[in-house]
C-alpha cells in the first residue's frame, strides 16, 4: 500500500513508508498492523514469486516514471542475482539504477548514489575484483564526504569495506592508517565496524610479520565484543568470523598450522550464518593452506577442491588462481611435482588473464619449484626469473626474495 517495504536484519519483519490513499481510513494505531501484514503475506509467497513480484513493481513504476519508487525494487532484483553468485547480472542492474538516480533531486540522487556505489563495491568483492571493488567503495566514500552528511554507522561500514579489499591488495600500511582515520571519525558510533578494524588490521600486522601485536590486537578486539550490543544477526556472524580468520592468520605464521586450522574451521561455521559467501570461500581457502602446512594432504586437497568448486560458481578467477597456487604448494611438499607443475599451469593462466603480477610472481615460483625436483633446470631457472621480475615490478618483498631464494638453490645445484 504505497511505499516500499525494507528488509530488517536477523528477522522477517519489514515496514512500508509513505501510504497510499484509501489508506487514511486507518487509523494511526492500527497502521504498523496493517504494514506487518502486508509484509508478512509478501515474504510468505515463494521465492520464484516474490522475484516475479519485484520485477513487475520494477516495470510498473519505470513505465510510470517513477524513478524514485523503482530503485527499491530494482536494488531487491539484485539481490536476487548476488544471492544466486550472479555478480555479473547484479552490477549491470546497479549500473541501471545509478543512471536513474541522476534524475532524482541532489540530496536524493547522492544518497541513492551513496548506497549503489556501496553495493556495486560489494558484488565486485563476490566477483574477486578487488580493483574494481576498492574504485567503488572508495567513490561512496567520497560521496559520505558531499551533500547531507551520512550517518557515522553508515560511514564506518564504508570504511570498513575500503579497508577489507585494501588488505585483499596486499597495501598493508595502508589498512592500519585507514584504521586510524576511523578511530578519528565515526568507529565510535559502531562498535561492531569498530572491532571489524581491529581484526582487519590484526591481519595486516600478521602480514607484516608482527605476529604478537597481532595477536594483541585480537585479544582487544574480543574483549570489545564482549562489551558491544548483544545482536545475533549476520554483521555480528561477519565479525565473529573475521575475528577468527586474524587469529587463524596469528598462529598459522607463529607455526602452529593445527591450531589455525581451528580458528579457520570456525570461520566457515560463522561465515555461513553470516552468509559472506566471499569470506567463507576465503576460509576454504585457508582451512588448505592450514592442513597443507600441518601435512594432512587429503584434508588439505578436499578443502581447496571446495574453493574451487565455490570460486567458479561465483567466477572468481583470482580465488580460483590462489586456490591452484595452495595446491601446487602441497603437491611440492608431499613430493609429487607433475601434479605441482600442473597446477601452477593452470593457476599462472588465470592470473595472467587478471595481469596479476604479484600473484603470477606467486605461481612463477612454485612452478619454478616443481621443474627444479623434474630435473627441468633451464626452464626453471627461466620462470624464477621471471617471477623475480614480476615481484620487482609491484614492489612485493616478500614474493621477491622467495624468487631469489629459489634462484640461488637453482646455482647451488648447477
Amino acid at each position: 500500500t504505497g511505499g516500499w517495504l525494507r528488509s530488517v536484519a536477523g528477522g522477517r519483519y519489514t515496514w512500508a513508508v509513505e501510504p497510499a490513499p484509501g489508506v487514511d481510513a486507518l487509523s494511526e494505531a492500527e497502521l504498523p498492523a496493517a504494514h506487518r501484514r502486508a509484509a508478512e503475506a509478501y515474504e510468505a509467497l515463494p521465492e520464484p514469486l516474490r522475484q516475479r513480484a519485484c520485477m513487475e513493481l520494477t516495470r510498473q513504476w519505470l513505465s510510470a516514471e517513477a524513478s524514485s519508487r523503482a530503485l527499491p525494487w530494482l536494488v531487491s532484483l539484485a539481490g536476487w542475482h548476488l544471492a544466486a553468485l550472479e555478480p555479473g547480472p547484479a552490477m549491470a542492474v546497479y549500473r541501471f539504477a545509478l543512471g536513474l538516480a541522476d534524475a532524482l533531486n541532489p540530496d536524493a540522487a547522492r544518497e541513492w548514489q551513496r548506497r549503489l556505489w556501496e553495493y556495486m563495491g560489494d558484488a565486485h568483492r563476490l566477483a574477486g575484483e578487488p580493483v574494481e571493488a576498492e574504485a567503488a567503495w572508495h567513490t561512496a566514500r567520497k560521496l559520505d564526504d558531499e551533500g547531507l552528511a551520512s550517518p557515522a554507522g553508515d560511514r564506518a561500514r564504508r570504511l570498513f569495506k575500503r579497508a577489507s579489499v585494501v588488505l585483499a591488495l596486499g597495501r598493508y600500511e595502508e589498512v592500519l592508517g585507514l584504521d586510524r582515520e576511523g578511530r578519528r571519525d565515526c568507529l565510535s558510533a559502531a562498535p561492531l565496524m569498530s572491532v571489524s578494524l581491529d581484526a582487519l588490521s590484526a591481519l595486516a600486522l600478521s602480514a607484516l610479520g608482527r605476529f604478537e601485536d597481532a595477536r594483541a590486537r585480537v585479544v582487544l578486539a574480543r574483549a570489545q565484543l564482549l562489551q558491544a550490543a548483544k545482536e545475533d544477526g549476520p554483521a555480528r556472524a561477519g565479525v565473529e568470523a573475521l575475528l577468527h580468520r586474524a587469529m587463524g592468520s596469528v598462529q598459522l605464521g607463529l607455526g602452529f598450522p593445527e591450531a589455525a586450522a581451528s580458528e579457520y574451521a570456525q570461520v566457515l561455521r560463522w561465515s555461513e550464518r553470516s552468509g559472506d559467501t566471499w569470506e567463507h570461500s576465503t576460509a576454504l581457502l585457508n582451512l588448505g593452506d592450514a592442513y597443507s602446512r600441518a601435512g594432512d594432504r587429503e584434508r588439505a586437497a578436499h578443502f581447496f577442491q571446495l574453493s574451487l568448486e565455490l570460486d567458479s560458481r561465483t567466477g572468481d578467477r583470482r580465488g580460483m588462481a590462489y586456490t591452484h597456487h595452495g595446491l601446487a604448494l602441497l603437491h611440492t611438499r608431499a613430493g609429487a611435482p607433475e601434479l605441482a607443475k600442473e597446477d601452477a599451469l593452470r593457476g599462472l593462466q588465470l592470473a595472467s588473464m587478471l595481469e596479476d603480477r604479484r600473484l603470477q610472481s606467486l605461481l612463477r615460483c612454485v612452478l619454478g619449484r616443481a621443474q627444479l625436483q623434474l630435473g627441468e633446470w633451464e626452464e626453471a631457472g627461466r620462470q624464477l626469473q621471471l617471477a623475480a621480475r614480476d615481484a620487482s615490478a609491484v614492489g612485493a618483498r616478500l614474493e621477491l626474495l622467495q624468487a631469489e631464494a629459489c634462484l640461488r638453490v637453482l646455482e647451488a645445484r648447477r
